[in-house]
């Protein structure tokens, strides 16, 4: 597991290193809609599972977002309290969509 910052910060540890899946913690609407527009979107869910934590999002974000590949879009409010909490019930997801 690395912890990226920002999409940028992990753009750079995508083209360092191979990981099976991306789990993204976003805690804005601002933030998902930068990913939307985020140049590495397209590879990241050809080559990997993506995985979103983020507020309720709109029916049309999430429509989006499923369009362009997001694998799972888990409610922030759904995921268990605390970072390493709303990482592992992503996690499973994740492993659960890889099987």
């Amino acid at each position: 597991m690395q912890a990226c910052g920002s999409l940028a910060s992990a753009s750079e540890q995508l083209r360092i290193n191979h990981y099976d899946a991306l789990l993204l913690d976003l805690a804005t609407t601002d933030e998902l809609h930068a990913l939307v527009h985020w140049s590495a979107l397209s590879h990241v869910v050809l080559d990997m599972a993506l995985v979103l934590v983020t507020p309720e999002p709109a029916a049309a974000d999430l429509a989006r977002l499923l369009q362009l590949g997001v694998q799972e879009v888990v409610p922030a409010r759904d995921a268990q309290a605390g970072p390493a909490g709303a990482g592992a019930a992503a996690g499973r997801r994740a492993q659960e969509a890889w099987k």
